[in-house]
């Protein structure tokens, strides 16, 4: 299902790397910030356990860094949520970042994988175009903007989404858990919560919400693999798979922030099936593109000895 036409790694590599602006790479040391409690150092003689730890010594062993570079220190950020990662003057590797925002110092790569890209079975579950509801469906916890968290503004929230369709007919949203802030607001968020469903269950709805939450959806990956189509507002937040690169009326159906559109969205797709199942197989080809396992780890492979190249801690 790979795609030719679409990036190659050097574009991936300079695009993650942060170097679209930058005529020639330096190389730097750093002294070790070792108060900072958002960022964390990954050295080959301490034990790592967190999955984004976890998931970068992946590569390091697949690609024998840890011969090349004994004594190896990366930097890097094991959260989430993007506004905890300020502008250091020490490269650190980040799962996602704010689209646009000049982070100068962040340097993206593949974190959280098995929650993020374990969709390889979505093809064995899913169902002809065709054959799904004309409705659409999102469920989630209460992440993100909203819901009384003590995150910076973001463009949308998932609370405006369910305050405005909970009792819809065609339009099926509702919180699945209570998290952050509305755990402790059970009185006030109960009312939008309805039964968790299964990607397998939610895969009979030709359209899915995807809204970002924390920072990315994770949802996102499975739709574009999938026969149904992804409507979302215009990405705010990017990770590996390049989102601000996703082309609205190609990859997804844009909705507005305020989601007022998305009845007009789905008379449009239904008006138009043949243009959305171009845009579906369109995104499949897309994602696609990050789930060739080989190629994965030869392009993680030339970020790290790059990293570990350039940058050195003391």
């Amino acid at each position: 299902m790979y795609d030719n036409n679409y990036y190659s790694n050097q574009y991936r590599f300079i695009y993650y790397i942060n170097l679209h602006n930058k005529s020639k790479i330096e190389k730097y040391c750093y002294i070790k910030d070792i108060e900072k409690e958002d960022t964390y150092y990954l050295e080959l003689k301490n034990k790592n356990e967190n999955r984004y730890a976890k998931d970068l010594l992946k590569y390091i062993y697949e690609n024998n860094l840890h011969i090349k570079y004994p004594n190896m220190c990366i930097k890097y950020l094991p959260k989430d949520r993007v506004e905890l990662f300020e502008e250091t003057d020490a490269p650190t590797l980040i799962k996602s970042r704010i689209i646009s925002k000049d982070f100068k110092n962040s340097i993206l790569v593949k974190m959280n994988i098995n929650h993020h890209y374990n969709i390889l079975h979505i093809p064995k579950i899913d169902i002809p175009f065709e054959e799904k509801r004309n409705e659409c469906i999102w469920r989630g916890a209460t992440t993100g903007y909203g819901f009384e968290n003590n995150i910076p503004y973001r463009p949308f929230s998932r609370e405006i989404l369910v305050k405005k369709y909970i009792n819809h007919p065609k339009i099926n949203v509702g919180i699945t858990k209570l998290v952050q802030n509305a755990k402790n607001k059970e009185k006030i968020y109960k009312k939008y919560m309805k039964s968790n469903l299964s990607i397998e269950e939610m895969l009979k709805y030709k359209y899915i919400i995807s809204i970002e939450g924390n920072d990315v959806a994770t949802n996102l990956k499975w739709i574009m693999y999938s026969n149904s189509i992804v409507f979302m507002p215009k990405p705010f937040i990017e990770s590996w798979i390049m989102e601000s690169h996703l082309i609205p009326y190609y990859h997804y159906i844009p909705i507005k922030n305020d989601f007022s559109d998305i009845e007009d969205q789905i008379k449009w797709c239904n008006d138009n099936p043949n243009k959305c199942k171009e845009i579906s197989l369109n995104a499949k080809k897309y994602i696609s593109m990050f789930l060739d396992e080989k190629n994965e780890s030869i392009l993680m492979n030339k970020i790290l000895e790059y990293y570990l190249n350039n940058f050195h801690f003391i």
